[in-house]
């Protein structure tokens, strides 16, 4: 049995001890969360709402470009033809001659040096209107300058009468397979047709280009590009004077 005094100092113990503390209620099953979790979630709602227009502005961006590059007017656009009709290549090669060295009057008395490059060939049938010529200095790729005033020239001189001044002016003259003179032209006039002739007008085999110089530039290291125009083909020819 025991005795007062132990069972004391059990209730002493007791009381010193205390009641047991009661955990904390637990979350429903399938519904923990954490503190790092819940931010999470407070940060997407947040974020939502702008997730939401930027798509909005997007898909309205997407449309308003759509609708414009349906109703946009479009440039008409041309294709280049050869005198036939026919569809012209991408890119066309012109072959010169080597110079056949001359002279003309001009109606002086004085003679003026020609240099007539024949047209060995082409690769497609070109015309004047897809042509256009650059006379330079090959060392340095320095312009020579065309005549400023239109040449006169009749379908059987190339030169009648105002010949090129000053310098190494020049222009030229296209001349048919038949002999006939057919057009001039300078970096000013651009192509224009002789007394009884039209342009365009056919540069091609058998064709030539008569230059006609204030000068003689013969050997002296000048060449003329055989050039396309903007929105035509590709078209390369040199021929070395």
């Amino acid at each position: 049995m025991p005795s007062a005094e132990g069972s004391a100092a059990v209730g002493e113990h007791s009381e010193a001890q205390g009641p047991s503390p009661i955990p904390p209620p637990r979350p429903p099953k399938g519904r923990t969360r954490s503190r790092a979790g819940e931010y999470r979630r407070r940060v997407t709602r947040r974020r939502t709402p702008y997730r939401l227009v930027t798509a909005e502005a997007i898909v309205f961006v997407a449309i308003v470009v759509v609708i414009y590059l349906a109703t946009a007017p479009k440039p008409a656009t041309q294709t280049p033809t050869t005198p036939g009709g026919g569809l012209l290549p991408s890119q066309v090669q012109v072959v010169l001659s080597q110079p056949i060295l001359g002279h003309v009057g001009c109606g002086t008395p004085r003679n003026f040096s020609t240099e007539a490059l024949r047209i060995n060939s082409t690769t497609a049938p070109l015309t004047t209107k897809l042509i256009t010529l650059t006379v330079v200095e090959l060392g340095d790729g320095d312009f020579i300058n065309s005549v400023s005033t239109a040449p006169e020239v009749n379908s059987s001189s190339v030169c009648l009468s105002t010949p090129p001044v000053g310098g190494i002016s020049w222009y030229v003259v296209l001349v048919a397979p038949s002999g006939a003179n057919i057009a001039s032209f300078t970096y000013s006039q651009g192509w224009a047709p002789v007394s009884g002739a039209t342009v365009p007008a056919p540069f091609t085999n058998g064709s030539a280009l008569c230059f006609v110089f204030a000068q003689s530039v013969a050997g002296l290291g000048y060449g003329v590009y055989v050039q396309g125009v903007e929105g035509g083909p590709l078209v390369t020819g040199l021929g070395v004077f």
